[in-house]
């Protein structure tokens, strides 16, 4: 049987050699025969996702206190809000030391080992009875002095502390977005703690 020849359409195509393809496209840029390509557009940077807040409970028994690992740090134009929920009080017949809740700035990297007798400025939150807290201070040179406000504050109630570095050598204690204490003599950098004595909190913030 006599093979008949493939039209003309079904041959096989030869592949171009790489200087022909170049001769063909050098021609058409002559020719004008092509468009310039559009410029590609640039993407934006995705935003960065912001991380979540943190939460950490604090209990400590009757007499006995317990301190936070470090928060933050906390230099002169910065602020930082922790928003805490106190949860139980550990009371307990003959007991010695009073209830609070402390918000500590100190030049200590740690809480272990640290002398607050020299290192140290907090805001304490002391419980008197039922809802009532007396709002103290601590300091290096005065232990736990009133202030001479009474706040009230309920168990499993939210609230909000804010420490705001006013100076190089101030800071500033907003309860709820009250100014309840400024302090004096700081750092130019300090850490920042929690504490409860005789009490469960619980602590959230937000690490930028």
């Amino acid at each position: 049987m006599k093979l008949t020849k493939p039209p003309r359409h079904m041959k096989t195509l030869q592949p171009v050699s790489l200087p022909v393809l170049l001769a063909l496209t050098a021609l058409g840029a002559a020719c004008g025969g092509g468009s310039a390509p559009a410029a590609p557009t640039p993407l934006q940077p995705p935003s960065p996702t912001p991380r979540p807040p943190v939460t950490i409970a604090l209990a400590a028994p009757s007499d006995h206190f317990r301190f936070s690992a470090r928060l933050t740090q906390l230099s002169p134009g910065q602020s930082f809000e922790v928003a805490f929920t106190p949860r139980t009080i550990d009371e307990v017949e003959g007991e010695e030391f009073a209830h609070s809740i402390e918000f500590w700035l100190m030049q200590a990297a740690s809480s272990e080992g640290a002398d607050f007798t020299t290192d140290g400025f907090a805001l304490a939150l002391i419980w008197a009875a039922r809802e009532s807290w007396e709002v103290s201070s601590t300091t290096p040179g005065a232990r736990y002095r009133s202030t001479g406000q009474r706040v009230t504050i309920r168990l499993g109630e939210p609230h909000t502390v804010r420490m705001v570095r006013t100076s190089s050598e101030a800071a500033q204690f907003l309860l709820d977005g009250q100014n309840v204490l400024v302090v004096q003599g700081l750092a130019p950098s300090m850490n920042v703690f929690v504490r409860v004595v005789g009490a469960e909190v619980s602590f959230t913030y937000a690490i930028d």
